[in-house]
């Protein structure tokens, strides 16, 4: 996530070593993506320049958006945001696994069957999407 009005606004997508030098705002020690965004960091073979350390994505878009910095966000935090613009990371090292669990044998209702497909990749998403509307 950068500001609308950054160098690399207009670009489809970034990988992480072109926001390597700029002002980086990261979430504060014990939340679990600050671990993700550092190990994306680290598979990129960078060291963020960290200027500020928050506990909600809130402050950080906010802080983005006002032009203070850069920053990494989950898709699932993406929101509209006047100043802010959401640009995918392109780096391969640039992910999060997230699963579940269950019982075999357990009955799954409609809500749990509907967080079990959130969580697959969008492809597997999509194209199970097209067959129940094709049925």
């Amino acid at each position: 996530m950068i500001p609308e009005s950054h160098r690399l606004a207009g670009l489809a997508h970034i990988h992480l070593a072109q926001i390597a030098n700029d002002p980086f705002l990261l979430l504060k020690e014990g939340h679990c993506f600050r671990e993700n965004t550092l190990a994306a960091c680290g598979r990129a073979r960078l060291q963020p320049n960290v200027v500020f350390e928050s506990g909600q994505f809130t402050t950080i878009l906010a802080m983005v958006a006002a032009g203070t910095g850069v920053s990494v966000v989950p898709e699932m935090a993406v929101e509209k945001r006047e100043g802010c613009r959401f640009l995918p990371l392109a780096d391969d090292g640039s992910y999060r696994r997230v699963g579940i669990v269950r019982l075999k044998q357990h009955f799954r209702s409609r809500v749990h069957r509907a967080f079990v497909e959130q969580l697959q990749p969008k492809r597997e998403r999509n194209l199970s999407i097209l067959d129940r509307q094709a049925s």
